[in-house]
């Protein structure tokens, strides 16, 4: 049932360089969730989610600070190792201090000639999405569109195309099909015991990372259909919330090993799974301008650590576990993530005063995470919450 979705996440750099030779058109990385992948698929172009692996980081060791983030640090690492060489272009956004730098580190460890035109490049390998460092306010919508234009314009510029707003509302079509059955997933798993796994519904959502969004939409419905019968399914056990720095194919063994003691994740926050689908696109608006207002919604905690934007990141949690009867919720955060690790002191606060829900809070290195120390403190917490 899941095969699929998982072939995607094993082989996820064979499927786009066996995309791209087979459509002859481009495959183009970035990373977080609020960049606006709709432009590029629009345009004809394959976007897939830069993320990490297991394995040492020899190739930023001595570049890259050591205690910068181990995630955007092995990001790096395999650009460097050319296991990104098919990327025709790549985006890094400002959304934490380290990403914002990686588009130098990029260039300096894994450079590529660039098409120039009397000495002045024309095509950029690597490109910033300047992301605005308020999300609200008068200013905030025309600046990211007019940061979204010069996305749009990168990706005419490798297909030789033009993209319409035609072209925009077909993908924002497909992208908001996307969006509404992964809610409708995320619904049924309100069910006690839920027809799916917390670790099952990552790869779902992690695969669309990696497939065009309608081929993944193809699949997600196939599934759906086929959950309606499942007998083989998850056993009951203590439901969770989990809320969590990137989280990819390595970090994910939390979530396997949180329902391998007996819990199970029933809803998520997770910047490389939950965090973007939950708005909708404003459809009756000029396409452009749905996707800068779609990507201003993200609840990024990039955004949210000052006030006014606590608040919306509190209330996008309870939002995603109202119904869910969540027994407990935990906060797992990679070392480096200041984003992240600055929101939590409020987020627990709020959490265990108002919706009375016990909170456990896990930090390490993304290398590190199903460590004997989580181990140990994860098992003490569900045996707690029983």
């Amino acid at each position: 049932m899941f095969e699929e979705f998982r072939h995607a996440i094993d082989h996820r750099h064979e499927i786009a360089k066996e995309w791209k030779e087979r459509t002859g058109k481009p495959v183009m990385g970035y990373l977080c969730c609020v960049f606006p992948e709709e432009v590029l698929f629009a345009c004809g172009v394959l976007p897939v989610r830069i993320v990490g692996d297991e394995g040492t980081t020899p190739h930023v060791d001595g570049h890259i600070t050591p205690y910068g983030c181990t995630f955007c640090r092995k990001c790096v690492d395999l650009a460097a190792q050319g296991v990104y060489d098919y990327l025709d272009a790549v985006f890094v956004s400002n959304t934490c201090d380290l990403v914002s730098n990686l588009d130098y580190w990029w260039n300096e460890l894994a450079p590529r000639e660039e098409l120039k035109i009397a000495g002045v490049p024309v095509r950029s390998y690597v490109n910033f999405f300047n992301y605005p460092q308020r999300i609200t306010g008068p200013n905030a919508l025309s600046y990211t569109m007019n940061e979204i234009r010069k996305i749009q314009q990168v990706a005419e510029r490798y297909t030789r195309s033009f993209i319409s707003d035609e072209d925009l509302k077909r993908a924002l079509e497909v992208y908001d099909e996307h969006n509404r059955l992964m809610r409708e997933l995320h619904e049924i798993r309100k069910q006690s015991p839920p027809p799916l796994s917390g670790y099952e519904a990552w790869m779902v959502e992690f695969a669309a990372h990696f497939l065009p969004k309608d081929e993944h939409n193809r699949l997600l419905r196939n599934l759906l259909e086929a959950l309606k019968d499942r007998t083989d399914g998850p056993e009951p056990g203590i439901r969770l919330y989990l809320s969590a720095s990137a989280t990819d194919q390595v970090t994910s063994k939390l979530i396997d090993r949180i329902e391998s003691y007996g819990g199970v994740v029933v809803s998520e926050d997770i910047s490389v799974h939950s965090s973007y689908y939950w708005s909708d696109y404003s459809l009756d608006r000029p396409p452009l301008e749905a996707i800068a207002r779609f990507s201003l919604s993200v609840p990024c905690p990039r955004s949210t650590t000052a006030d006014p934007y606590q608040d919306m990141r509190y209330e996008h949690i309870k939002r995603t576990l109202t119904d869910y009867d969540v027994r407990g919720l935990v906060f797992y955060i990679l070392m480096q993530c200041e984003c992240r690790a600055s929101e939590v002191p409020y987020l627990r606060e709020k959490i265990e005063s108002e919706l009375k829900i016990p909170v456990l809070f896990l930090d390490s290195d993304y290398f590190d995470v199903d460590s004997h120390k989580t181990r140990t403190r994860v098992e003490a917490f569900l045996e707690m919450l029983r």
